[in-house]
């Protein structure tokens, strides 16, 4: 495995490797600035034929890092209703290039990774307003 080091391969808080993952240290994780980049309804074409049968409103969201190091994560997502109050909830692990790793620089096992991946998701504002995310949906 061939390793490069950070900014443009220079120093930085980041690795890059010829697997296609990022790596970085949790820290340098949370201190990224993560911005949406597209939200899409997902729809089942069965159940348009299909009048009267019970659906789901659900789809997937992107965000990413303009910033090196250049970086994804995104995620599927359902529209959940507590009465009166619709919201949304994540649904499943999220899918990154990113690895995070642990002081030593070695990577976190995969379960722990894309849990500590998903504390990240929720912890971003995409449920803030779950109208305005699903105007911005497109099928």
């Amino acid at each position: 495995m061939t390793w490069q080091y950070g900014p443009a391969y220079g120093e930085g808080p980041w690795l890059s490797s010829t697997d296609g993952f990022v790596r970085l240290s949790l820290d340098a994780m949370l201190d990224l600035r993560l911005e949406h980049m597209l939200s899409r309804l997902e729809q089942d074409p069965q159940d348009i034929a299909r009048c009267g049968a019970q659906t789901a409103i659900c789809g997937y969201s992107e965000w990413f890092s303009r910033a090196a190091p250049c970086l994804s994560i995104g995620w599927d997502w359902r529209l959940v209703c507590a009465p009166g109050v619709p919201g949304l909830a994540r649904a499943g692990w999220p899918r990154s290039n990113v690895m995070v790793i642990d002081r030593h620089g070695a990577d976190y096992a995969w379960r722990r990774n894309l849990e500590v991946l998903g504390t990240v998701v929720d912890a971003l504002p995409w449920r803030d307003n779950p109208r305005q995310v699903l105007l911005r949906c497109t099928l």
